[in-house]
């Protein structure tokens, strides 16, 4: 049985319950029905990655190294102001680039969560349709004001700092992509209403979201190469987490017409 559908109202004014064991154990199900074919899609994403970031690496960062050995260019101590604003820049439009993928990933958990047929090209499916726009905002501004924040901190040294920075607000805003892709709400809307969703039980969701982040580097210990089959999971994470706060997102859409005809049924009698 899917949960009942909860408006966000609802939810931000009463609150909400949040199991454990029981948004870990269903993850790991439905991660279970994705695993092969997501895996697939990871690691031709991380194909794509590593083309272009080695191209990237070895045209700009690979010739400094070999002309100034000692100076790391990725060290933004090492930089001066304009540096850091093009390492900003950069890690910003490479982060947000990757936000319509995880929205497609998400999309396929679900696909799996409701046993329909799983397509290697839902990963992408979210590029190029009407909600890539606002997918592009949120991630935009997510990781702009997030590497803002680790740059600066970075640069006094202060990286394990930054690095509780990027966890808090990873947390606060973990819902931001379903409720786009799920409930049409347009980016700061997401972000604002992720943030205010999240904080009512963040202790809970900061524990299921750094268990599932373990899970999904163990594949590190198969040869490397099978992280790109468990990393998927913090995906199906992603998608039971929303599910078991604000419901199935497709549950009105179903139970609709059966309300209609019963309805109607009622009329005539």
């Amino acid at each position: 049985m899917y949960q009942t559908k909860r408006t966000l109202e609802d939810i931000k004014t009463h609150g909400y319950e949040l199991d454990f064991s029981t948004v870990f154990n269903k993850s790991l199900d439905n991660y279970k029905k994705t695993a092969l074919l997501s895996g697939v899609g990871m690691l031709l994403v991380m194909l794509l990655i590593g083309a272009f970031v080695g191209v990237i690496v070895f045209a700009i960062i690979g010739i400094t190294l070999i002309k100034e050995p000692g100076n790391n260019p990725m060290d933004p101590r090492n930089l001066d102001l304009l540096g850091l604003a093009i390492y900003w820049f950069s890690l910003t439009i490479f982060s947000t680039i990757f936000y319509p993928l995880t929205a497609g990933f998400i999309k396929m958990s679900q696909d799996a969560f409701k046993d329909k047929y799983l397509s290697l090209g839902t990963i992408f499916s979210f590029y190029f349709n009407n909600k890539t726009g606002a997918l592009l905002m949120a991630g935009a501004a997510i990781s702009g004001a997030t590497n803002l924040l680790n740059t600066a901190l970075s640069f006094v040294g202060w990286n394990m700092l930054g690095f509780v920075v990027s966890l808090f607000v990873s947390v606060i805003t973990i819902l931001t992509i379903p409720l786009i892709i799920f409930e049409d709400k347009e980016a700061i809307e997401a972000i604002e209403a992720s943030i205010q969703i999240s904080s009512k039980q963040f202790l809970i969701v900061l524990g299921l979201m750094l268990v599932s982040a373990i899970f999904s580097v163990l594949g590190l210990f198969g040869l490397c190469i099978g992280i790109v089959f468990t990393l998927p999971f913090i995906y199906s994470f992603q998608y039971i987490l929303y599910t078991e706060i604000i419901g199935d997102p497709e549950e009105l859409e179903e139970i609709a017409p059966n309300d209609l005809s019963l309805e109607n049924n009622n009329q005539q009698m």
